[in-house]
């Protein structure tokens, strides 16, 4: 269990690195194996399933982590909706960055993930585990 202040910080600290991570230049992106230069249609489906699954957990933790700070439902569904325009904000960036289309495909993952996260951060265990609760309660 950690306190709010921790949370708050470590949430910050996740939403920056992803942030930066979203614009690492693509040598650094094959280093980490979320692209591949490989015409091979092995290890391209290995690299978009790791690309994928990137995008799920960054998303995902983000939401929840979002979601568990939240106190109320009209916080989580705000805490929800900022999650989705950081992900859509960061593809188009990436698109006017690199002058092709809007990757649709990250979009659906991190909205997929950014519910899941939500929905799990909403719920009570998450919340326990995650969260202690101040000696003012």
């Amino acid at each position: 269990m950690f306190s709010r202040q921790l949370l708050i910080r470590f949430s910050i600290l996740w939403i920056v690195l992803i942030t930066l991570g979203s614009f690492l230049p693509g040598e650094a992106k094959v280093a980490l194996g979320t692209v591949t230069p490989s015409n091979n249609p092995a290890i391209q489906h290995r690299v978009k399933t790791e690309h994928r699954l990137a995008h799920f957990v960054a998303f995902g933790i983000a939401a929840l982590l979002l979601a568990v700070l939240a106190e109320k439902l009209t916080q989580r569904a705000a805490a929800l909706a900022v999650v989705l325009a950081w992900a859509l904000a960061i593809e188009l960036v990436q698109m006017a960055m690199h002058g092709g289309p809007i990757e649709y495909w990250d979009v659906r993952d991190d909205t997929f993930a950014a519910i899941a996260g939500s929905v799990l951060g909403a719920w009570q265990v998450a919340r326990v585990i995650l969260l202690r609760r101040s000696t003012h309660d």
